[in-house]
């Protein structure tokens, strides 16, 4: 479905006609972490499989507690599961390990290269875990990944949630609109959902899932997985690059 963000921009029917920079100027682009900008689907899947021998693909991750509901199937009791669950899900040293989205990199080189920014929105949360060493908060990891991957990033541009008490959706459209965002990168449905009934912000998801497309968005554009590998903005940048060639 990326041919419908090329409409959005300079399509033809499109009463903006811009060029991709022009539109970034006027829409400001923000995004999520996990699995817009770090691969942490594939990181947690590839680590299940190897402690238990299966062969799940992070595309198989269809919502939050799947990797709770997969360890039940292999025998584990409730609690036992949810401990092998907030391992993956909130280690750390575990989740620093992840390997940059494609495409996503690139994009905010380019946007930043161009004077733009791209700011990060994550709801990532702190979950005590026994078993870690470098870092003691899942913040810091994040902060240290970044300046890994982006350091163009200034560290003002990643924005954390701190009310636990609010929901990761909410806080997500409440800073899209306190940011004054024109376009919102995001995986998840149920926060792009929210995203788009609490705000004017165009939203780009990487989804498989179909369960919004025939729901009236006109703000909606899905990005699926081809091949068998996670959504990614490697086509979404390459097409965004041809016009400096």
């Amino acid at each position: 479905m990326l041919l419908d963000i090329e409409k959005v921009i300079q399509g033809p029917e499109s009463s903006l006609n811009l060029n991709p920079e022009t539109f970034f100027k006027i829409y400001k682009p923000l995004r999520d972490f996990d699995n817009v900008t770090s691969a942490t689907h594939e990181i947690v899947v590839n680590e299940f499989n190897k402690i238990f021998g299966t062969k799940y693909l992070p595309i198989d991750v269809r919502h939050w507690n799947v990797v709770r509901d997969w360890a039940m199937e292999k025998g584990l009791n409730k609690r036992d599961a949810e401990e092998i669950e907030t391992h993956l899900w909130f280690n750390p040293d575990f989740l620093f390990k992840a390997k940059p989205i494609p495409g996503t990199c690139e994009l905010s080189y380019w946007l930043y290269e161009k004077g733009l920014n791209f700011p990060i929105i994550t709801s990532r949360k702190d979950v005590y875990v026994p078993y870690h060493n470098r870092f003691n908060t899942v913040k810091e990891a994040t902060l240290e990944w970044m300046k890994i991957y982006e350091p163009w990033v200034p560290q003002k541009d990643i924005h954390f949630q701190e009310n636990s008490e609010m929901p990761g959706n909410y806080f997500k459209a409440f800073m899209i609109n306190k940011l004054a965002g024109g376009i919102y990168f995001e995986d998840s449905l149920d926060h792009a959902q929210t995203v788009l009934d609490y705000t004017d912000a165009i939203v780009v998801c990487l989804s498989d899932k179909m369960n919004l497309d025939n729901m009236g968005y006109k703000n909606l554009v899905r990005i699926a997985s081809a091949g068998g590998n996670m959504p990614n903005l490697l086509p979404f940048y390459d097409w965004i690059s041809r016009f400096d060639s």
